[in-house]
């Protein structure tokens, strides 16, 4: 436990004073030194399985006077006797059960290792309230975890406008998982079909739900509301016409504990409103690196060009978007989620991925955004004149030509959408946007770089480039 010992050498020796260790392994043992030497503890309690068969490798069996003065050696089936005042439990791997049946000594910090049976997230779960500090070592990264003041660990924004046909099922998919240490953010846009009463109903049965009315601005506006209002670590966003596979958010949130990811992110399902069918949409970055979770900041900028936007199938970490100052621009009428997305992985510095597909998006719905094929699209104009500025102080090349490829992508899809009336003068001011930071032959290299040769082909036929 060479991260375990970093990690203790970072905390106050006032904070770690009477420890329980729990486990038979080498790794545990080897804790009595450093905890002795190290950290000073005034009592120490070693419970292992057979007191009398303690391996000769032990620290136990020396004549150190000191360690004497401060340990006691008991077995795990006497661990009843051991007195409540424990600062701080340290376990081994193999000791979960035993972690879970000792809640009562209620300790101040947790600290140990899990092998690949051992669920660490449901000891998170039992100990959150009681503890300070956890820190676990599992098989899929690490998590250190610092008790939030307020509880919550995650918010769920929810932007409501006109959506009453669909609201229940949305909310009826959110609310199935029984956690408290979840919000769910419900912002009423000036709603005029009875969304609002139906939100009221749920706030008054759920005190999870929190109903928040305000005047029509765009879901833009209704999404920084509940930015604004969020009090968890970290923070997701449904649309209120699609609704959620009811362990997405539990997955989510456990897998990007254990490595503290910046971004964890699901697969998705494109839900037809017609024939209730559900196809899963294209595998976008659902492989390696991301399953393993990644650090790298290369693989974490290839996401703005490899997946879809798509922001309400991911989790992102409050303080990333605090300290970057990232919300979404009130201006934009429609697709404000797309500068939010590229903003938002250019700051992050890691990633992670859960290879599922738990999120419904509904198609077919009368008025979605996505349905627009007139000059409503010209909106993508000034998304990116507003991402271009963003990229400016990155002062990087790399990050350019990856906005470059996003650019030339959505374009593309705006002018597969457009009627044929607006066509040509789409192309005209696309073509000269996306000409100001690279000439053909650079757009043509990244686009067979992170797109292959086909949609090459494509955007030469278009001639976008």
């Amino acid at each position: 436990m060479v991260q375990l010992e970093n990690y203790l050498s970072r905390k106050s020796s006032r904070d770690i004073e009477n420890v329980l260790l729990l486990g038979d392994d080498k790794e545990i043992r080897k804790l009595i030194v450093y905890l002795t030497e190290n950290v000073q503890v005034q009592k120490l309690w070693y419970a292992v399985a057979d007191t009398e068969n303690i391996p000769k490798d032990t620290i136990v069996s020396q004549p150190d006077t000191n360690i004497k003065n401060i340990l006691t050696t008991c077995s795990i089936r006497d661990i009843s006797a051991i007195p409540d005042k424990i600062d701080t439990l340290i376990f081994g791997c193999g000791m979960k059960d035993i972690v879970q049946k000792i809640k009562r000594i209620k300790p101040e910090n947790l600290f140990g290792k899990t092998d690949s049976t051992e669920d660490w997230f449901e000891m998170w779960e039992t100990y959150r309230d009681t503890v300070s500090c956890i820190y676990i070592e599992t098989t899929q990264g690490i998590v250190e975890w610092t008790r939030p003041g307020d509880g919550i660990e995650l918010s769920v924004i929810i932007p409501v406008y006109n959506v009453a046909k669909y609201l229940s099922h949305c909310m009826e998919s959110l609310l199935g998982w029984n956690a408290d240490y979840v919000e769910f953010l419900c912002i009423d846009d000036g709603s005029v079909d009875g969304s609002a009463k139906i939100l009221d109903t749920y706030a008054f049965r759920d005190s999870r739900v929190k109903v928040i009315h305000k005047e029509n601005g765009g879901c833009a506006s209704a999404r920084n509301r509940g930015l604004m209002e969020a009090r968890g670590t970290y923070i997701g966003f449904v649309d209120a016409d699609d609704f959620v596979d009811g362990s997405m958010y539990p997955k989510l949130l456990k897998r990007t504990m254990a490595g503290n990811y910046d971004l964890a992110y699901c697969g998705y399902l494109e839900y037809a409103e017609d024939t209730k069918a559900a196809h899963q949409a294209a595998n976008d970055c659902l492989g390696e690196p991301y399953i393993s979770g990644t650090h790298k900041t290369e693989d974490v900028q290839l996401l703005a060009v490899n997946t879809r936007v798509a922001i309400w199938r991911c989790i992102y970490k409050k303080e990333v978007l605090y300290r970057n100052k990232i919300q979404f621009q009130e201006s934009l009428k429609r697709f404000d989620d797309l500068p939010f997305r590229v903003e938002y992985i250019l700051a992050a510095k890691s990633a992670v991925c859960v290879p599922e597909c738990l999120y419904y998006y509904r198609l077919g719905r009368e008025g979605q955004d996505i349905s627009c094929t007139d000059q409503r699209l010209y909106v993508h104009f000034a998304i990116f004149d507003h991402l271009d500025a963003c990229v400016e102080k990155y002062k990087n090349r790399r990050i350019w030509d990856l906005l470059q490829v996003v650019k030339i992508h959505t374009h593309g899809y705006a002018l597969s959408r457009l009627d044929k009336a607006f066509r040509k003068d789409y192309k005209r001011r696309a073509r000269a946007q996306i000409r100001m930071h690279g000439g053909y032959f650079r757009n043509a290299c990244l686009i067979l770089m992170h797109a292959g040769k086909s949609s090459l082909i494509r955007f030469m036929r278009m001639r976008l480039l």
